[in-house]
Formats: structure tokens, C-alpha cells, sequence
């Protein structure tokens, strides 16, 4: 039974949806090597990054939980000039 399944991907996007940079660039690329491989393009090549670029989004957080920051002019950790 499973052999005879066919799973494709589904992309979609909401408008008010956050995501990461990264993310939206894989999806995009991701897109793009769907369509070259409609084109007739080098199918190895392009099932080799398609898997790559699939399993980067699988185990990417989709969501940053903690984001970076910078502590440049708030250092109040022993430096006694510091305001």
C-alpha cells in the first residue's frame, strides 16, 4: 500500500504568517527546483538539493525563540563608569 502512495509536497503561505528569512529562502528554492525539474532539467542533481533543502526545513525551528541581542553600552558588570 505504501509503495503505491504518492506524497507531494504542499506549500502555502498565509499573508500574516512570520517566518524566519531562512526559511522563506529554502521554500524558494525549493520552488524553483520544482520547476526546473518540469523543465527537463539534471534530475539527479535536482533530487540530490531537493532532499538537502527538505530535510534543512525539517529540522529547522520554524520559529526563533530567543532572539539575539546586544548588551554594547549596558555592561553594568563591573565596570564602575559605566551609566
Amino acid at each position: 500500500m505504501i509503495r503505491g502512495a504518492h506524497v507531494a509536497p504542499v506549500l502555502t503561505a498565509h499573508p500574516t504568517e512570520t517566518r524566519r528569512r531562512t526559511v522563506f529562502d529554502t521554500q524558494t528554492r525549493i520552488k524553483t527546483l520544482l520547476k526546473e525539474s518540469h523543465r527537463g532539467g539534471d534530475m539527479a542533481a535536482i533530487e540530490k538539493e531537493m532532499y538537502l533543502r527538505m530535510t534543512l526545513l525539517w529540522q529547522s525551528a520554524l520559529i526563533r525563540l530567543v532572539r539575539p541581542g546586544s548588551w554594547i553600552g549596558g555592561d553594568h558588570d563591573g565596570n564602575p563608569y559605566a551609566d
